[in-house]
C-alpha cells in the first residue's frame, strides 16, 4: 500500500511540475500559439482572449493558482490533455492514434531482444569463457541507437532497397483486419524492429552473463556438480531459473518505458509513433503534447517499477521470507 501510494504522489508530482513548467517558460504556450497564427485571434486588442485560447488549449489559466493547478490535474486524471497548437487536434486523440505503433515496435522489440540476450547470455556467462565475444557485445553496445538505425536505413532502403524508406504501411492498402494491411504493416515494420533488436539485445546478454557468472559461485552450484548432475540440469533448473529472476524484472520496467517510444528509430525512419509525435511537438513548441507524453511516460515508469517489484516478490521466494 506504501508503494502504491508513493507512485501515485510521483504521478501527481509530475503533473505539478509540468504545471509550473508551463507557467515559468519565458516563451511559453502563448508565444507559440501566436508563431502558429493565433487562431485568426488579435491577442494584443483583448486579455480575455488570451485567456480563452489558454483554456481553450487546456492550459486552464482562470482563477487562483490552487485553482487552475486543480483543473489542470482533473483534466489530466481524466484523460483530457487539451489541444495541439500546431493542429488544434485533442493531444488524447493524437496520442491514441501514434501509441500502438509505438507499442507494437516496443514491445515485440523488447520481447525479442530479451530472449535473445538471454539465451546469448545464458551461454556465455555458464561456460565461463567468449572473453571476445563480450568485448565486442561491449563495444557494440556503446553504439549510439540512431547511428544504427541509420546504418541499416541506407543499407537495406538505399542500396540493397528491399524494405520501404518510411512509414507504417503503404498509401494504398485499406486499413483494418485484412490480410493487405497485416502484411503491409509488418514489411514496414522490419527495419524499424531490427535496429531496436540490434540496439537492445546486448544490454540483455551483458546482464545476463553477469548473472550467471554470479550465481556460480554459490556453493548450491558447488554441492550440485559434486553430486554429479549433469551439467545441462545445473545449467537450467539451478543456474538458469536463478539468475533470469532479475531480467524478468527489468523486463517489466522496460514494457512500462515502452510508451516513451524510440526517438531516434521513430524519427530515422518515419516510423509515426510517439517518439515521432514528441519530435514533432518540440519542433513546434506545442506544449500541450509535450506536457501530456512527459506525464505518461513518468506514469508508465513508476507503475512499470511498482508492478516489477510485487512481480519480483512473488517469483523469488527469498524475498517473500525476509
Amino acid at each position: 500500500m506504501r508503494r502504491l501510494l508513493t507512485a501515485i504522489i510521483t504521478v501527481i508530482l509530475a503533473i505539478f511540475i509540468s504545471f509550473v513548467l508551463v507557467r515559468v517558460n519565458p516563451s511559453g504556450p502563448i508565444n507559440a500559439i501566436l508563431s502558429q497564427g493565433g487562431g485568426g485571434l488579435n491577442f494584443a486588442t483583448s486579455k480575455q482572449y488570451e485567456l480563452e485560447i489558454q483554456y481553450y488549449y487546456g492550459l486552464y489559466p482562470k482563477g487562483p493558482l490552487p485553482l487552475q493547478f486543480f483543473n489542470y490535474m482533473w483534466s489530466f486524471l481524466h484523460g483530457n490533455f487539451g489541444r495541439s497548437i500546431q493542429t488544434t487536434l485533442p493531444v488524447s486523440l493524437l496520442i491514441a492514434q501514434t501509441l500502438p505503433w509505438t507499442l507494437f515496435i516496443v514491445i515485440s522489440g523488447t520481447l525479442i531482444s530479451f530472449f535473445l540476450g538471454t539465451s546469448l547470455g545464458m551461454r556465455l556467462g555458464y561456460r565461463r569463457s567468449g572473453t571476445g565475444a563480450v568485448v565486442g557485445l561491449q563495444i557494440w553496445h556503446s553504439v549510439p541507437s540512431y547511428v544504427v538505425a541509420l546504418v541499416i536505413l541506407v543499407v537495406f532502403a538505399f542500396y540493397v532497397p528491399v524494405f520501404p524508406k518510411g512509414g507504417n504501411y503503404s498509401p494504398g492498402v485499406r486499413p483494418g483486419l485484412n490480410l493487405p494491411f497485416v502484411e503491409s504493416v509488418l514489411y514496414h515494420a522490419v527495419l524499424p524492429l531490427l535496429a531496436f533488436v540490434l540496439v537492445s539485445f546486448t544490454g540483455w546478454t551483458l546482464a545476463m552473463r553477469a548473472n550467471v557468472q554470479s550465481i556460480l559461485g554459490e556453493d548450491y552450484i558447488t554441492e550440485a556438480e559434486a553430486r554429479g548432475l549433469p551439467q545441462g540440469r545445473i545449467a537450467s533448473r539451478y543456474v538458469g531459473r536463478n539468475a533470469i529472476l532479475p531480467q524478468f524484472t527489468v523486463l517489466i520496467i522496460a514494457l512500462g518505458g515502452a510508451f516513451s517510444g524510440q526517438v531516434f528509430i521513430e524519427q530515422i525512419f518515419s516510423y509515426p509513433g510517439v517518439g515521432y509525435l514528441l519530435v514533432q511537438a518540440i519542433n513546434f513548441n506545442d506544449y500541450p503534447i509535450i506536457m501530456a507524453i512527459f506525464i505518461m511516460i513518468i506514469t508508465a515508469t513508476v507503475f512499470g517499477l511498482l508492478i516489477a517489484d510485487f512481480v519480483y516478490t512473488l517469483l523469488d521466494p527469498r524475498v517473500r521470507t525476509q
